[in-house]
């Protein structure tokens, strides 16, 4: 090195560019010492060992790196000066103590500092009003974190391994926002089901009312017709007598009475919900019965353990009988319990409650006459699985 007496400046012992895949030459600002081989250069994170020159300047601190080849486009350039610990000179006694020798002595325990100073920049320190707090880490515990304790004074390591903890979380939001996606998805087909019976009602509810308009009608004009008869021919009683209250053999046409019939068979037909000979299956996927309107039928693969109950909240008819039938699918003898639904063993058919000791399909009938606060059960037989 040339023998210059200069004064280390207050500067970063790291400087870093970016390549633009042409230039090759980048300056190095600070003081150098023992020239290339205390340089650390960086090509995005990869330390290079060969591949440039370092040429001191002759008029300032610090020279320039000149790459073999210009570093590609993008990629960031680091150039760090690592000094040794260790001093540059030694003096024999008696020896001259050189102006430039001290310097350069004094400005490499100064470079030593700053380098401890860029060090700490990249390290945990705490806040300056902070005390009386170790950040001295514990021993290594694999696959764990640090943590800090609970009185706030230290580092620990983490009871739950990271990536398990990282993990499970992740499984529970995905769970989670699966679970909010079916309960979306749910509301909207309850939403449509519920529009579609709606319109179901009204298409019923209007085709009542024409026909019942109908019948009506015909039962005004076949008593006008009866009168009619009656006024027009005094002697013809039976006749009055068929056109008012006459058999369909008697009177092909049809009597009022025939007529008023058919209007009440009308509206019964009506009520084709509780006409029908289907019935819904709700699948259970826990062991409580939530009940819906207009479903009384409830089927669970039963798992062990399972305790039964009913939910009645989504009830809204009141002062009528709720009777719902559970269907308990048990392919192999396992542990379950209806006592949350009928805890007094005199509450079932026949005063004693059904052990379920056999494997099979289990069919268990409950109703409840006070709006779903007590229930009474009928175990109705097992088919073979």
């Amino acid at each position: 090195m040339t023998a210059k007496i200069q004064k280390i400046t207050d500067i970063s012992p790291t400087i870093q560019y970016v390549g633009n895949g042409v230039l090759k030459s980048y300056d190095v600002p600070f003081m150098v010492f023992e020239g290339k081989d205390e340089l650390q250069i960086y090509l995005g994170e990869t330390l290079l060992v060969e591949g440039y020159e370092f040429t001191e300047s002759d008029v300032s601190q610090g020279g320039t790196v000149v790459f073999a080849q210009a570093p590609a486009n993008g990629v960031l350039i680091t150039i760090s000066r690592v000094c040794a610990f260790e001093a540059l000179a030694s003096w024999p006694d008696g020896g001259d103590l050189r102006p430039e020798v001290l310097n350069r002595e004094f400005n490499h325990a100064i470079a030593l500092s700053q380098q401890n100073k860029a060090t700490l920049k990249r390290s945990f320190v705490l806040p300056e009003y902070v005390t009386g707090v170790s950040v001295e880490l514990p021993s290594p515990d694999p696959g764990h974190t640090f943590i800090w304790s609970e009185d706030g004074k230290k580092l620990v390591n983490s009871s739950g391994k990271f990536d398990t903890i990282v993990s499970e979380a992740t499984a529970q939001a995905k769970a989670a926002a699966s679970s909010a996606t079916a309960a979306a998805n749910s509301a909207a087909a309850a939403a449509a089901t519920a529009a579609a019976f709606d319109v179901n009602a009204a298409n019923k509810t209007a085709a009542f009312n024409e026909n019942a308009a109908l019948k009506q009608s015909a039962v005004d004009a076949s008593a006008a017709e009866a009168a009619s008869s009656a006024s027009a021919s005094a002697g013809s009683a039976e006749t009055a007598r068929k056109w008012a209250v006459g058999t369909i053999e008697e009177q092909p046409a049809g009597s009022a009475k025939y007529w008023a019939e058919k209007t009440q068979d009308i509206f019964n037909a009506a009520d084709v919900q509780s006409q029908s000979i289907y019935q819904e299956r709700v699948v259970m996927d826990s062991a409580a019965i939530v009940l819906q309107e207009r479903k009384c039928r409830y089927f669970r693969n039963v798992a062990s353990g399972d305790a039964f109950t009913i939910n009645v909240s989504n009830v809204k008819q009141t002062g009528k009988d709720i009777t719902v039938d559970l269907i308990i699918y048990m392919p192999a003898v396992m542990p379950f319990s209806l006592a949350a639904i009928v805890p007094d063993a005199s509450k079932w058919l026949g005063g004693e409650a059904p052990d379920f000791s056999e494997a099979g399909e289990h069919w268990v009938a409950f109703i409840s006459s006070d709006g779903g606060v007590t229930w009474r059960g009928s175990y109705e037989g097992k088919f073979t699985i």
